[in-house]
């Protein structure tokens, strides 16, 4: 099943250059759908990613620990990514390597 939803992720994703570059991928927040990790109700510091970054970040990941980290954030539809923004504190896009370079 977690298979499934990594393809799906993939056929939206471009694996050209292997690398995330976050400086290009946090935006607005004020477009599109949102999903946040379960730290911000904390009041953590964090930053919005797009949907189809995290999902890329998710599959570098072994197994486990996708699944510990999406149990974290509020699902979506991996299909839906290129048109949500989720919301990572700064542990939590430490953790999935999803973090901008200084």
């Amino acid at each position: 099943m977690l298979e499934d939803f990594f393809y799906q992720a993939a056929t939206t994703a471009n694996f050209s250059t292997g690398e995330i570059d976050m400086d290009q991928e946090v935006i607005n927040e004020e477009s599109g759908r949102e999903r946040e990790c379960i730290h911000r109700q904390r009041g953590a510091v964090g930053e919005f990613y797009q949907g189809d970054r995290y999902i890329l970040a998710l599959q570098r990941l072994r197994n486990d620990a996708a699944m510990k980290m999406a149990s974290k954030v509020g699902a979506f539809f991996w299909s839906d990514a290129p048109h949500v923004k989720v919301w990572l504190c700064q542990d939590c896009a430490t953790e999935i390597k999803l973090h901008k370079h200084a």
